[in-house]
């Protein structure tokens, strides 16, 4: 099944208040991902929540797989706070 990407409000307002390079480091990495997932650093966190890795990124998302539904939630600099 392919999978959709959704992108949430949340998500939407933290990636603009990224840096145009990570911005565009960030979407090739989901881009990435959703080609091929074995391939992307991606941690399964709780439940559905997942997490990928970008350098000092981290875009949180939530995956429904009954639907193929991959909903990004989140992206914050990765510091001691993050988690």
């Amino acid at each position: 099944m392919p999978w959709k990407v959704v992108a949430k409000p949340h998500f939407l307002r933290d990636l603009k208040g990224i840096p145009e390079a990570d911005r565009r480091r960030i979407q090739a990495a989901i881009n990435r991902m959703v080609d091929s997932m074995s391939d992307a650093h991606i941690i399964k966190l709780s439940g559905d929540d997942w997490r990928l890795r970008v350098g000092d990124w981290r875009v949180f998302m939530y995956w429904d797989n009954s639907t193929g539904v991959i909903s990004l939630t989140g992206v914050k600099r990765r510091t001691s706070t993050t988690y």
